[in-house]
């Protein structure tokens, strides 16, 4: 009979409550022992973790008071200047949106007093286009 076409699964046998080790063939003595790592891989001494005394993380509840106090006025300056910096580009941009209306109502006052005919011709060219769309539009949806 013909083989399968398929290709046989991988079991892997894992040990689960195998230590750990970095060298496979040569297991460390006991679980507790620390494995022997390549001095290649290590990280440098500034990059490790350090272990935490317990009389570090106890501070005086003033000192925490003093850096949660510090945070707050820290947060509150901080968002201060948001507030100033949103009023201020919010102003700018008022500005701008007004003085780009004002200078197209000038454009168009200037167009409409040196060239009336242009723009009567170009008010029913507009018109007699979208007369011609709405009818080819309505014929098409009757």
């Amino acid at each position: 009979m013909a083989e399968p076409l398929t290709k046989p699964r991988f079991h892997p046998q894992i040990d689960v409550n195998k230590p750990i080790t970095p060298d496979v063939a040569r297991p460390s003595p006991s679980p507790t022992a620390a494995p022997t790592l390549d001095p290649a891989r290590e990280l440098p001494p500034t990059h490790r973790i350090h272990p935490v005394q317990g009389r570090q993380v106890r501070e005086p509840k003033s000192k925490i008071l003093e850096v949660a106090t510090n945070i707050q006025q820290n947060a509150s300056a901080a968002y201060d200047r948001v507030v100033a910096v949103a009023n201020e580009t919010a102003y700018q941009t008022r500005q701008r949106a007004a003085d780009a209306l004002r200078r197209a109502r000038n454009r168009a006052g200037y167009v409409l007093d040196e060239y009336p005919l242009h723009v009567i011709g170009a008010v029913a060219s507009a018109a007699f286009v979208a007369g011609a769309l709405l009818r080819i539009w309505r014929s098409n949806h009757e």
